[in-house]
């Protein structure tokens, strides 16, 4: 009778054998250093003995492998026919996209603030009452020339502290705070003012209280899409000059130098901006029409990678349209350019085109798969600064101006300085693309 030929552990065995053991002494080695001491020192305790574990198993496991070499049968791949496996089409990315709703300047006159004082506070959402249906949108956005500081008395430049949450809850999502009175009541003012908005659900941008601050890109979800939200100014004013120093000033504010507003559009996208809106206080006051300026710039940030200009400080709206950037990739780049939205409230009565406004309204698209923006859905309202004397004292709604119905205070006067406000609208907006909704 032959004698049988005892067998050794297989590899699979001695291998299982190693990872078994390596794993027990690893967490029998890390138990005792769980008792005490803090999250982060475990955890970097945890790692430096796992990888030891793993460097010792890896050499046992070559070391033994080398040993067994010559006694393993042929592994079964090598022999095996292989499967053929279909290669999986490529999953197309969606688009996605958000509505938009932009305006101009919203400034909070002494006149208006005193016209909503009651004795429970200010009544601040009574006068965006009327606009409450076209003011919703994934972003709506505007610019605030009031700050808010509670230990400064109400003027045409400060407001109480609770007009951010009338703003908020009017539709307003983000504010640009980039216009030539942002810096007069100083750094303390800036902060607050943007604590107030920021504690509403408001987001604030475009000045800075702190360099820290201006070197970090304002970037939101707007439904899903990456927005970057940049803003750029002609200077600050006399007042503004005196409240902060030179230095403080060049971080506060970004103001309109070409190459600064390119390079910062360039770090907003590679910083994963899909959609970049720039705002912009430039222009000639009361002007109607854009400057050679202002058409020079847009165009060469249109170019640079914005895809949505929004113009304030004059006080009248200006020309919108659409540019065609040329970024160099052979692909269309359509940019939504404003040159102004002008006021949407103001109590300033001197022009006639001081009281028209106008609010644009436009879904924004994102295409993942060739990386540009397209606009869909595009809609106007024109709206009307009203205001009427009762018992001796103002008061102010901002109404749609192509109402077929109206209060029964706005009387016939006012009905037909509204229409002719209307009008204006239309002519600037007459070759925009948008249509009167």
């Amino acid at each position: 009778m032959k004698k049988r030929r005892r067998r050794g552990l297989s590899f699979g065995s001695v291998v299982m054998l190693i990872v078994t053991a390596a794993v027990l002494a690893g967490f029998g080695a890390l138990l005792p250093r769980f008792s005490g001491g803090s999250f982060d020192q475990n955890a970097a305790q945890l790692a430096v003995a796992l990888d030891q574990t793993i460097v010792n198993f890896s050499s046992n496991l070559s070391s033994i492998a080398a040993q067994n070499e010559t006694n393993l049968p042929a592994p079964f791949w090598a022999t095996a026919t292989p499967v053929p496996t279909a290669t999986p089409a490529p999953t197309a990315v969606p688009k996605v996209s958000f509505r938009l709703c932009a305006t101009g300047m919203l400034q909070w006159s002494g006149s208006i603030q005193k016209s909503v004082q009651t004795d429970e506070g200010y009544q601040y959402a009574d006068v965006l009452t009327p606009l409450l249906s076209q003011l919703n949108a994934d972003v709506t956005v505007a610019t605030l020339r009031n700050s808010m500081i509670a230990s400064e008395k109400i003027s045409d430049g400060n407001a109480d502290a609770s007009l951010a949450a009338a703003l908020f809850q009017s539709g307003f999502r983000a504010l640009n705070l980039g216009h030539l009175n942002t810096l007069d009541y100083g750094l303390d003012g800036l902060w607050k003012t943007q604590s107030a908005l920021t504690d509403a659900g408001i987001l604030p941008f475009g000045a800075y209280p702190s360099a820290q601050r201006r070197s970090t890109l304002t970037l939101t979800n707007a439904n899903g899409v990456k927005l970057a939200l940049l803003s750029y100014q002609s200077g600050v004013s006399s007042e503004g000059r005196k409240a902060i120093s030179a230095d403080d000033r060049a971080y506060a504010v970004g103001e309109l130098e070409l190459s600064v507003m390119q390079e910062e559009i360039a770090a907003a996208r590679k910083a994963g901006a899909q959609v970049v809106l720039v705002s912009l206080c430039w222009g000639k006051e009361g002007a109607t029409k854009p400057t050679n300026d202002q058409k020079e710039m847009a165009q060469a940030l249109a170019d640079a990678g914005a895809d949505i200009l929004l113009g304030i400080n004059p006080k009248a709206v200006q020309t919108v349209e659409f540019l065609t950037a040329d970024r160099g990739d052979g692909r269309y780049h359509p940019v939504l350019c404003a040159y102004s939205l002008g006021s949407l409230l103001t109590s300033d009565r001197q022009q006639r085109s001081n009281l028209a406004g106008v609010l644009l309204h436009a879904t924004v698209e994102y295409d993942p798969a060739t990386d540009t923006v397209a606009f869909d859905g595009l809609t106007y309202t024109p709206t009307y600064n009203w205001r009427t004397k009762e018992n001796g004292a103002y008061r102010y709604r901002v109404y749609p101006s192509n109402l077929d119905e109206y209060p029964e205070d706005v009387n016939k006067d006012q009905l037909n300085i509204m229409a002719k406000c209307r009008t204006l609208i239309q002519d600037v907006m007459a070759d925009s693309g948008f249509t009167e909704q």
